[in-house]
This record gives structure tokens, C-alpha cells and sequence, in this order.
């Protein structure tokens, strides 16, 4: 069994680890002033439990995490992810539920330092609980909000015809949840299409942007 730690990702790279008990450690290096801060929190997360560190290097606006995509596929049911503090798993309420129901499905523990949250005790898992329905009343929020910006933008344009599966609108909004760190179902879910015509979209945007 084995912990692990995840970090918040910065455009100067973060560092995450993972002991041989499984639980991940974070160390940012950013620069020489946060060398102390960085240092403390290696030292409370190994402390913790944690050994290996992932490092993921990406924007703001970057949805890509290797790093990220590693440790879920080293986890095994019995390990512990641990993070310094929640914003270091998902970029959001909805996205961090997401990670750590997965992770919950696969026998896997979820643990952030600053928040004191350990999923593998009863109160960690409580807590979780009221984060699962603070993230479905977002979501719902979410689909009001898209609902009424949909709505306005066809009353802007032409009316008549069949309407596309993914409309102008609907494409920009997938667009800009997707850079907010949305997942393609939660998306499907607030637009109302598939999510094979969501990957077609991201997938054409990927072709025109690219070089």
C-alpha cells in the first residue's frame, strides 16, 4: 500500500511525490524565495507518509497533466493520495469530486494537508460527502447560467432551420469550460450533446490552433 500527493499546477512547475506506501508528495520550485516554503512542505509531507514526487509544468489554462495522469494509473486500492491543499488535485469543485470519487471506486484514499481532510477516516469522508453536493448544486447553477446565455444568443441570430448539434454558442461555451477545467461529460451534461461530438469539436480546435 502506498501514499501520494498531488500539487496545484503553476507556469513554473510544481513537484509531486510518492512514497513506498503509496502517498504523494508536493515541492514547488519556483524561486529562490519560496526555497523555505517549498522545503516545509516536503518536510510535512514526508511526515505524512509521502516518498515520490510528480511534477506537472502547464499554464493556467492548460488542461494537460501527465504527471497527474501517471500517478492515477500507479495507484492501487489500499494506496493514499495526499495533497498540500485541495486546488492541487482539481483545477475545480466539480473536477476535484470527480478525481476523488474515482479514486474512492478504486479502493484508493484521498487526504490534503492544510484542509486536515483524510477521506480514509469517517469525518474526511463526511466532509467529502458535502463537497458532492456542493459540486452537483454548481452544476446546476452551471446549467442555468449556459441555459440563459443560450437562449440570448439565439434570439441575436437567425431562427429557421435545423439546429446544429453543437451550435456557434454551444461551441465557444465548450470551449471556454474546457479551459476552466471541466470534463467532457459535465460539459455534455450542461450543453446537451454527446461527448463523441464534444471530442470531434476539441479535437478540430486542437488542428487549428496547433503551430
Amino acid at each position: 500500500m502506498g501514499n501520494f500527493t498531488i500539487n496545484a499546477l503553476s507556469s513554473q512547475g510544481s513537484q509531486r511525490s510518492l512514497d513506498k506506501a503509496g502517498r504523494v508528495l508536493e515541492n514547488s520550485e519556483l524561486h529562490c524565495s519560496a526555497l523555505l516554503t517549498s522545503c516545509s512542505r516536503l518536510l510535512k509531507l514526508t511526515a505524512f507518509g509521502c516518498a515520490r514526487i510528480f511534477t506537472d509544468t502547464a499554464s493556467g489554462a492548460s488542461t494537460t497533466r501527465p504527471a497527474l495522469d501517471e500517478l492515477l494509473a500507479v495507484v492501487l486500492p489500499g494506496d493514499t493520495v495526499c495533497v498540500w491543499r485541495l486546488d492541487r488535485l482539481g483545477r475545480n469543485l466539480p473536477h476535484l469530486i470527480e478525481l476523488v470519487t474515482d479514486l474512492k471506486s478504486r479502493g484508493v484514499g484521498f487526504a490534503s494537508v492544510t484542509e486536515q481532510i483524510d477521506t480514509t477516516t469517517a469525518g474526511g469522508e463526511l466532509i467529502f460527502h458535502i463537497f458532492g453536493a456542493l459540486a452537483a448544486f454548481e452544476r446546476q447553477l452551471l446549467r442555468e447560467r449556459t441555459a440563459a446565455g443560450l437562449a440570448a444568443a439565439r434570439e441575436r441570430g437567425k431562427v429557421g432551420g435545423r439546429p446544429a448539434a453543437l451550435t456557434p454558442a454551444k461551441k465557444r461555451e465548450a470551449t471556454r469550460m474546457r479551459n476552466q477545467g471541466s470534463t467532457v461529460g459535465d460539459i455534455a451534461d450542461v450543453l446537451g450533446v454527446s461527448k463523441r461530438t464534444l471530442y470531434r469539436h476539441f479535437a478540430a480546435h486542437a488542428g487549428r490552433h496547433a503551430g
